[in-house]
């Protein structure tokens, strides 16, 4: 079992080199500051890296250039319309040049910037007149209206004309999704001399920096007992229900699976000298029968290779807590329950079938690194192999 230990830590090595090593390529352009558009291929970076620097591969070029802001006018991804533009705005008193997100064009623009774990939003009307909120903001007002208003009041200077938008920032989260139905709100019903002020609105769906899928799952189980130095195995079928959740805006070769995993075994023993602890006398069993109801709870970090047309290969990392439950064993002891804390690895593919994905998989989890104290002593659960077939949602 030292040299699984030793494997699960380069598997773990490997993952987190090749995730530090990839790209996360998709079909994008840069717009050039002479108003160019070069279409190629961008590296989807997380939220705030893409504020700081555009990855750029031009169409029949094998390299990816780094522009910082300023350098381009802008860049745009494909694939749900994310879209940056440079921009100086003022931050902390002191004017910041950076690659804003754009939310929305029209009447009113809205921007925004992650910083320091919270995000800050930039409102700019036509005439050119700056207004900024923070989703930190949001904190201070439990009972404290006044708190509120004074960090809303630059921008009630903005949505000026209507006191519906006003009362609307007031109640709300300052959350992008509000943020941006309500300036598209107030832009249709007062910038309409124009034409359709709004040029230009994100998917807050397809720009989620998170997306999680309910996935099901069924296969084979092999869970090696033993109880009083007799060792067995015993095969199972397993039903499983759980979360898979990708990463897209951070890192699309990354996925999480959560499983909640039902099996049931039976062992058979055949003759057992065991003492009784209560009687203080050796008790000759013969044809004993252990049957184990186990609820299994494995959560693996997924590294999923690049993708093709038909398979995605992917490897697993992660641990495996299992909870044991006896109908039957030894008759002079109390076995009933058992908990135990493995780690886990595992490998498949993926296949798409339309919007959704059916995979293949296999895992393996070694001799427990923690066991409950409510597992009577000469009971033990050592390894457990799986093949499965699911189907993600």
């Amino acid at each position: 079992m030292r040299n699984l230990k030793h494997m699960l830590w380069a598997a773990l090595l490997m993952v987190s080199a090749a995730v530090s090593a990839q790209t996360n390529p998709v079909e994008g352009f840069i717009i050039t500051n002479e108003g160019d558009t070069i279409h190629g291929t961008l590296d989807y970076l997380a939220s705030r890296k893409n504020s700081e620097e555009c990855h750029f591969q031009k169409e029949g070029e094998s390299e990816f250039t780094v522009y910082k802001p300023g350098e381009i006018k802008g860049y745009r991804f494909l694939s749900d319309g994310v879209y940056y533009v440079t921009k100086t705005f003022t931050i902390d008193e002191n004017p910041t040049t950076f690659f804003a997100e754009y939310l929305l064009k029209g009447g009113i623009n809205l921007y925004r910037y992650n910083q320091n774990g919270y995000e800050l939003f930039f409102f700019e009307n036509e005439n050119g007149d700056l207004a900024s909120i923070s989703s930190n903001d949001v904190y201070g007002r439990p009972g404290e209206s006044n708190h509120m208003n004074k960090a809303l009041g630059p921008t009630f200077i903005i949505f000026q004309k209507s006191q519906k938008a006003k009362d609307a920032l007031v109640k709300s989260n300052l959350t992008a999704h509000e943020l941006t139905k309500i300036t598209r709100d107030y832009d249709m019903e007062y910038c309409q001399e124009g034409g359709d002020c709004v040029q230009f609105q994100y998917d807050a769906a397809k720009t989620k920096r998170s997306k999680t899928h309910i996935m099901a799952t069924l296969g084979a189980e092999m869970l090696q007992c033993s109880e009083h130095d007799q060792t067995k195995w015993a095969v199972s079928p397993t039903v499983g229900v759980g979360l898979y959740t990708t990463f897209p805006r951070m890192n699309k070769h990354l996925a999480l699976e959560a499983q909640v995993t039902f099996s049931y075994f039976t062992y058979s023993y055949g003759k057992l000298d065991y003492k009784d602890i209560v009687m203080y006398r050796k008790v000759d069993i013969d044809d004993h029968k252990a049957k184990w109801s186990v609820i299994s709870v494995p959560i693996m970090l997924n590294y999923l290779f690049k993708e093709g047309n038909v398979l995605t290969p992917y490897v697993a990392v992660g641990i495996n807590n299992t909870f044991a439950f006896s109908k039957e064993s030894l008759k002079y002891y109390d076995g009933r329950y058992c908990a135990f804390l493995r780690p886990s690895i595992g490998l498949g593919v993926n296949i798409p079938v339309g919007d959704h994905t059916f995979r293949i998989g296999a895992a393996f989890s070694s001799k427990c690194l923690v066991k409950s104290n409510s597992c009577s002593e000469g009971v033990e659960q050592n390894c457990i192999a799986k093949l499965t077939a699911g189907y993600i949602f």
